[in-house]
């Protein structure tokens, strides 16, 4: 079974994560948005 969930940051879709409980693994789609602010750490 495959699990989604949609991640936002300050109110802004940033992406998703796939969680798949077959493989133990996840990936993580990332969303560009036009007005997105990235803080360096």
């Amino acid at each position: 079974m495959i699990t989604l969930a949609d991640i936002y940051l300050w109110g802004q879709h940033a992406g998703t994560v796939a969680w798949d409980e077959n493989y133990q693994a996840a990936s993580f789609e990332f969303t560009l948005a036009s007005e997105a602010v990235f803080l360096e750490s």
